[in-house]
């Protein structure tokens, strides 16, 4: 592992590369250069297989290097796009010129810090994290250039998934591989607040640990910025370590202003990415279930309404019902009025037979006077 660091005015940096587990060659380059345009960081992951890979690497470095020594630019920006062109037809060139590096590339990633602002460009899948202390999160300054990129700008998979996908090693951009490049410069420097850190780093390092780890490990303010600067290559080895790692790590002190200011474009980490997403799907889930709650709980009073008020088949039942209730009314009526008859009959019937028992007795009492010897005489 080769490794370097140094402290300056007002930010100090460390900064390693490894060739990993898997691979024989390091096609990985990277370098700091203190020049009359400000410090300049650039960080490169050649492709093209074994020298042609570590030759555009290289070779992009030396370019940058020598842009930014041979002159001042007053515009920063537009400094760093004009090297990424330069760059990028060396490397072309030199891979047309010869056969043993035909086809070769490199992305690139590249700072450049001026009167405590930073400048930035890219091209390819190397990224560009900025820690912002004072909250305590990690923010993804680039965007990859990759096919699984593309997949999440249009919304078919999550940028969590996308560091899982199979295809996520396809770049779309890269510098070297034709005539012409297309960098992505910042629209705006980032403006560092005292103890923020600033990554640069190849895709061998976020291929292997996620944001959420690398937020970690260099947020571990015990540490000097060397040390963790070997922790993120280590973490990336102990996660596989499948591809080449080179980091720069910059910290940023005695800055003049108290609170971050980062381009409005960066880009959420996957912890960032988790949390706004299930706000973003339960707010998206309560918008799509309120309508279709109400659109229910109308068609509901509807339905009850249509039952109670217009559906002809409950009317008929409901008549039949009332018929019915108007039929058992009538029979119970009918019912009671025949049981109360049959007591008046019956109550008749009693006073009749008294009566006939009453008059036999009066007829057996005369009958008797009438015998009666006593009577006789």
């Amino acid at each position: 592992m080769e490794t370097n660091t140094q402290e300056l005015k007002n930010f100090e940096f460390g900064n390693a590369t490894d060739v990993g587990c898997k691979r024989d060659n390091n096609e990985d380059y990277l370098g700091y250069f203190q020049t009359q345009n400000g410090h300049l960081f650039v960080v490169c992951d050649g492709m093209g297989g074994h020298q042609a890979g570590e030759k555009a690497s290289q070779l992009t470095v030396e370019v940058f290097k020598r842009y930014f020594t041979a002159g001042y630019y007053p515009n920063a920006s537009e400094a760093l796009e004009k090297a990424t062109i330069e760059a990028n037809k060396i490397v072309f060139e030199t891979s047309q010129k010869y056969t043993e590096y035909a086809g070769m590339g490199t992305t690139l990633v590249a700072v450049l810090i001026r009167d405590n602002q930073v400048f930035y460009v890219h091209v390819g899948d190397s990224r560009l994290y900025l820690y912002e202390q004072e909250t305590q999160k990690l923010h993804r300054i680039t965007k990859d250039h990759s096919f699984v990129q593309q997949l999440v700008d249009n919304g078919i998979i999550s940028d969590l998934e996308a560091e899982s996908h199979p295809r996520k090693n396809e770049i779309l951009r890269a510098l070297g591989v034709n005539s012409v490049v297309e960098p992505e410069v910042g629209i705006s420097a980032i403006l560092p607040a005292d103890n923020d850190l600033l990554l640069l780093c190849s895709d061998g390092l976020n291929s292997m640990i996620l944001d959420a780890q690398i937020q970690s490990v260099i947020a571990d303010n015990s540490l000097n910025i060397l040390q963790r600067t070997k922790n993120l290559i280590e973490s990336a080895k102990q996660a596989g370590g499948y591809d080449n790692i080179t980091v720069q790590l910059i910290r940023f002190y005695a800055q003049n202003r108290k609170k971050t200011v980062l381009p409005s474009h960066h880009i959420k980490n996957n912890t960032e990415e988790i949390t706004e997403k299930k706000t973003e799907n339960n707010s998206l889930n309560i918008k799509k279930i309120l309508p279709i709650t109400l659109l229910l709980i109308g068609l509901i009073a509807f339905g009850i309404w249509y039952v109670q008020n217009k559906n002809p088949f409950v009317e008929k039942a409901k008549q039949l019902q009332d018929s019915i209730k108007i039929q058992k009314d009538t029979l119970k009526k009918s019912l009671f009025d025949e049981e109360k008859e049959k007591e008046r009959q019956d109550s008749l019937k009693k006073d009749s037979i008294k009566n006939i028992e009453a008059e036999k007795k009066t007829e057996k009492s005369v009958t008797k006077e009438k015998t009666n010897p006593k009577n006789k005489k």
